[in-house]
C-alpha cells in the first residue's frame, strides 16, 4: 500500500515538471491574440465597406456616413456639412458650398488594413491610456470614454 501511494506521488511530480516546463517554454496561450489574429486576418480580406458613424454628445447626435474602396476613404458628416476625401496622398475636406476646408497629409499612409481605417488611432490604446477612466458597466461590457489620441 505504502509503495502504491509512493508511484502516485512520484507520477503527480513528474506531471507537474512536465507542465511547469511546457509553461516556462511556451508561456500561456492568450486566447484574446488568437482572436484578434483570426480578426484582422479577416478584416484583410475586405477590400470595400459602407459604414455609419453615431456620435452622441450632450443632447446632440451627429450621423456620419462613409465608404472605403480601392484604398480611398469618401465620407460626409451631417452637423456640419462636410464631405471628406482621403486617397492615401491628401486628406481633403469640402463644406456645403464646395470650399475646401482642410488639406493635410492622408492618414491613411499608415495604415494598411480596412480594420486600420476604421480603428485609426485605436490600436495604439495602452492601459496607460485608461488610468483614472472610470468605466460605465452595461452587462458583460465596460465603455470607457476617453479623448482622441
Amino acid at each position: 500500500m505504502y509503495q502504491r501511494k509512493i508511484h502516485i506521488i512520484a507520477a503527480a511530480i513528474i506531471l507537474l515538471a512536465i507542465g511547469l516546463t511546457l509553461f516556462v517554454l511556451t508561456g500561456t496561450p492568450e486566447g484574446a491574440s488568437i482572436a484578434w489574429s483570426q480578426i484582422t486576418n479577416t478584416f484583410g480580406l475586405i477590400d470595400h465597406f459602407h459604414y455609419y458613424e453615431m456620435v452622441s454628445k450632450g443632447n446632440t447626435l451627429t450621423v456620419a456616413e462613409g465608404w472605403y474602396a480601392h484604398q480611398q476613404l469618401h465620407s460626409r458628416s451631417e452637423q456640419p456639412l462636410v464631405n471628406w476625401y482621403d486617397d492615401r496622398t491628401l486628406l481633403k475636406a469640402y463644406d456645403e458650398h464646395q470650399n475646401l476646408v482642410v488639406l493635410s497629409p492622408s492618414n491613411l499612409k499608415v495604415t494598411s488594413t480596412p480594420l486600420s481605417v476604421l480603428s485609426l488611432g485605436l490600436e495604439t490604446l495602452t492601459t496607460d491610456s485608461l488610468k483614472g477612466l472610470t468605466p460605465q458597466k452595461i452587462g458583460d461590457f465596460l465603455i470607457y470614454r476617453f479623448p482622441p489620441s
